[in-house]
């Protein structure tokens, strides 16, 4: 794995750590295991200082969030990270939080993640004793955040479920119609930024929709029940595991505000997500690749029930809001 290390990399691990250049294949992929939850400043201000050729006082300034860097530099310093802080072939990570005493090393494949995090989401719920029924693990991966290289290239991705990714795009789908149907914004009432002790402050924001706050309030509980409802059907017809498919796709490809460099990974369900390991990301994936258009037809089909059923909720409701049939709580 060495020989796939920039320059600019080698140098600093030679300059700030180097015994790691000097440890087994295993021990160094566990450092930097461990080195993704931890971080290693020195390191990382190494390509700063010498890659991206920031003086000290701009580096310290970068270290206290007084100066940004650009969009490009960013990048290229996520770039240089990723080789220090990445596991497996495509020196894969996790980019979101992990479970106490856990690292990207302790899950073999994106299954036993997703099913630990579920897990763990459960045992937070008990231990604080939120209200609620035990849930059942089922495939709702929703877009946890991931970085890996493809050909020396860093890649952001988002992993998803069949059934996240579709509901994910509704979600957005349905704030959008929110706005478009019945445009609306939050203001700041009197009371905000109000201290509020022990260093708190009071958030205070008014709905303001142009008269229309009754009708924004019913369409907003329309749209949530259409998506929990299809939500639940979804589930129902796809938690079977019999499909095995994964769809690697470009955000650029699928929705128009899309992200450089960044990749949507979709798991046709858990049975998909066994099959591919976090130490062999895209070896695995391209293994059980799944026809794009399949997903493609499925994904258009519901955003365009979705939103006719939207606009018809939206129809209904503003005829009884015109008539004046139904006001206050109902709204």
């Amino acid at each position: 794995m060495l020989v796939h290390l920039s320059p600019e990399v080698r140098k600093a691990l030679l300059q700030c750590a180097p015994d790691y250049l000097s440890f087994s294949f295993e021990d160094r992929e566990a450092q930097r295991a461990a080195w993704a939850l931890s971080g290693n400043d020195a390191i990382r201000r190494h390509p700063l200082r010498h890659a991206l050729g920031k003086t000290p006082e701009e580096i310290s300034a970068i270290d206290n969030g007084d100066l940004d860097l650009s969009g490009n530099e960013s990048h290229r310093l996520n770039a240089y990270t990723q080789q220090v802080e990445g596991v497996g072939e495509d020196f894969f990570s996790w980019n979101e939080y992990l479970p106490y005493n856990q690292t990207a090393l302790s899950f073999r494949t994106i299954a036993d993640y997703d099913r630990e995090l579920h897990d763990w989401q459960e045992r937070v719920r008990a231990d604080e004793e939120i209200n609620g029924d035990a849930q059942v693990y089922r495939d709702t991966m929703g877009g946890e955040w991931v970085r890996y290289l493809k050909q020396g290239e860093l890649r952001y991705g988002a992993m998803w479920s069949r059934n996240g990714f579709i509901l994910g795009a509704l979600e957005r789908i349905g704030l959008d119609l929110l706005m478009e149907l019945v445009p609306f914004e939050y203001i700041e009432g009197p009371s905000h930024g109000v201290p509020a002790g022990e260093g708190l402050v009071t958030l205070d924001f008014r709905l303001r929709a142009q008269g229309l706050e009754a009708l924004y309030r019913a369409l907003s509980k329309a749209i949530f029940d259409i998506k929990q409802e299809r939500r639940e059907e979804l589930l129902a017809e796809h938690f079977d595991g019999k499909k095995v498919a994964v769809w690697v796709i470009e955000d650029k490809d699928w929705f128009s505000d899309a992200e450089p460099n960044y990749t949507h990974i979709v798991f046709s369900s858990s049975a998909a997500m066994s099959q591919v390991r976090t130490k062999s990301l895209l070896a695995d994936c391209a293994a059980i690749a799944g026809d794009v258009a399949e997903l493609r037809a499925a994904f258009d089909k519901e955003v365009a029930q979705f939103t006719s059923g939207v606009r018809a909720a939206y129809s209904e409701l503003r005829k009884l809001h015109t008539r004046g049939s139904v006001v206050g709580s109902a709204f």
